[in-house]
């Protein structure tokens, strides 16, 4: 497989383009990824997404160049807090056909590295307490950047803060 990661942090009318291209990524995930992700088996509608992706700070998409057209095997993305707006809260997803090839990886670490030059200074990430890929992969950053984890009393996620600016 041929990797190609795309960062994108000036969206320029393109969210709907983009929008569709992740949906289209959920619909071919199992329906327990997009419970986890979205609380439903089912991806968000296009403008939903679309408005979001408006909000982030930094989208990376990765592609299997090998395929043609390309595939879309996994996306992260950081969207601002709006609390903390020199802070991010980042996501990461890969295809379940492409884990544990370090795609995920990958993803985070262009992510990270586009917010710390973008001014972020520090990130949070929210992961399921059995999640264990996750939260491997978050833990892989700790060789760079201090990270936090904390249990969240209002609900059963583990919260990972860093500062990286």
């Amino acid at each position: 497989m041929n990797l190609k990661i795309e960062t994108i942090t000036d969206f320029s009318g393109r969210e709907l383009d983009l929008a569709r291209e992740i949906i289209i990524f959920w619909k071919t995930q199992p329906a327990e990824d997009n419970r986890t992700r979205f609380g439903t088996s089912h991806p968000p509608c296009e403008a939903a997404l679309a408005r979001l992706i408006g909000n982030f700070a930094v989208l990376c998409l990765a592609y299997d160049t090998d395929t043609s057209p390309a595939t879309l095997i996994g996306h992260a993305e950081a969207g601002r807090l709006h609390e903390q707006p020199n802070w991010a809260e980042i996501s990461v997803a890969t295809d379940a056909n492409y884990r544990h090839q370090g795609i995920g990886t990958r993803l985070l670490e262009a992510t990270v590295a586009s917010c710390i030059s973008q001014g972020v200074i520090g990130i949070k990430a929210y992961v399921l307490p059995y999640n264990y890929g996750a939260r491997s992969l978050i833990n892989s950053l700790r060789q760079y950047i201090p990270i936090e984890c904390k249990y969240r009393q209002d609900c059963c996620d583990l919260e990972y803060t860093a500062i990286i600016g």
